[in-house]
């Protein structure tokens, strides 16, 4: 497994529950307290291991956790701009999320994302298809979903299913949303 999806893992406890936390997870897990290199390969079971005692410590369902950290994926302002990018309004974003394996395969070989396969069945019914992928992705892209419809100002409902989401939208103009230009703002550095 790719390196920077174990690191993910690894910034999301440190940002949200704290060094002295992050420490305690890697020595009940087995991982290396140092962390994860972004761009080595890793076992899938050291990740699974992570999530396990992550899950267990922070009294949390796996699911929950994982679709804590998608949400918490795309509140990172490269990421929500890349992710924003994708679309003029949120439908518009659920469609390009089946272009996202492949954006990210040319920009970071190895990463193997899930295929999302979108269908619509209504004008505000949406469901997201994740082919070929653990559970886990299906969580952590619910949460990503979820804070994307909050970001475009979208009133959403969305539900997990096995490996589907199924997304309502009873209100598309909820809120104003978050304010989006394709230029940085004015002193802004978008890479650090």
């Amino acid at each position: 497994m790719h390196g920077l999806i174990h690191r993910c893992v690894e910034v999301f406890i440190r940002e949200r529950h704290g060094d002295p936390v992050w420490t305690q997870l890697a020595s009940l897990s087995g991982v290396d307290p140092r962390g994860f290199r972004p761009f080595r390969r890793y076992a899938a079971k050291q990740c699974d291991a992570l999530l396990r005692a992550a899950a267990a410590h922070l009294s949390l369902g796996r699911m929950e956790l994982l679709e804590d950290l998608g949400h918490w994926v795309a509140r990172i302002e490269q990421i929500r701009r890349i992710l924003r990018f994708s679309g003029s309004d949120f439908g518009d974003f659920l469609f390009a999320l089946e272009y996202l394996r492949a954006r990210a395969e040319m920009v970071l070989p190895g990463l193997d994302l899930p295929q999302v396969k979108v269908s619509q069945s209504g004008p505000s019914r949406f469901t997201l298809h994740l082919r070929g992928a653990p559970g886990d992705w299906t969580a952590a892209l619910c949460g990503l979903v979820r804070a994307m419809a909050d970001d475009y100002g979208v009133l959403a409902v969305v539900e997990q299913a096995r490996r589907r989401i199924i997304v309502e939208i009873p209100d598309a103009s909820f809120s104003a949303g978050r304010h989006f230009s394709l230029a940085a703002p004015d002193g802004a550095r978008l890479v650090q």
